[in-house]
């Protein structure tokens, strides 16, 4: 059950956004073409709502799913490179081992969602905010995560190599074996809250490549 307060979006929210129907929104000829054959590279899905559909293995590169609503939907091993997915409000989404990179995924919000082994390399999450969601062995190498929110995530063994942290809330995070060399955490020197990432309440152990100097436990 989704915890009272966690998110902006509750699961219950996209229920009754979502009703009963399958499907709503987007452009018809090319939801359609998407549900019969999972091919739809470029399309224009511009706020399309989906509940309970399967599009494991679908192809949706550079697609634009902007404002999209998705609730218990499948998009394991997708293709979504080079997507816009900015403003998409989501909950119990399968995402794993899915192509993201280069994805523009800022300002989503997103709860208990799966995006174990995901591709999110250089893809822009800025002020994304999440719970509950397992990003763990995900590849998040020079991906924008300024101001984002990981709150009760998993990103055990992430790859947030040369990625950029400013800001970035880890509250009760598992960050177990994450490797964040060269990553900045820091917009400077100087180790201060808000602009600095926030590791405090998270689990750490064997985190690799911190800056020297940062302090995870700080203030």
């Amino acid at each position: 059950m989704i915890e009272k307060g966690v998110t902006l979006f509750s699961a219950l929210g996209l229920g009754l956004l979502l009703g009963t129907m399958p499907v709503r929104a987007g452009n018809p000829a090319q939801l359609w073409q998407l549900l019969k054959t999972k091919q739809c590279p470029g399309c224009d899905l511009g706020g399309i709502r989906l509940n309970n559909v399967n599009l494991s293995h679908a192809n949706l590169e550079n697609a634009d799913l902007s404002g999209a609503i998705l609730l218990h939907v499948n998009l394991q091993d997708a293709n979504l490179a080079g997507a816009k997915l900015s403003g998409l409000n989501s909950a119990y989404v399968n995402l794993s081992g899915a192509n993201l990179k280069r994805a523009e995924l800022n300002t989503i919000s997103i709860e208990r969602a799966d995006l174990s082994r995901a591709d999110l390399s250089e893809a822009d999450l800025s002020e994304m905010h999440s719970s509950y969601t397992n990003f763990s062995r995900a590849k998040l190498e020079k991906a924008e995560l300024y101001d984002a929110a990981f709150t009760h995530g998993d990103l055990s063994n992430a790859d947030l190599k040369d990625s950029k942290v400013n800001g970035a809330m880890f509250d009760r995070a598992i960050l177990r074996g994450a490797d964040f060399t060269g990553a900045q955490l820091c917009p400077s020197s100087i180790q201060i809250l808000p602009a600095c990432a926030s590791m405090k309440t998270a689990d750490y152990t064997g985190v690799k490549g911190l800056t020297p100097g940062f302090k995870p436990d700080y203030p």
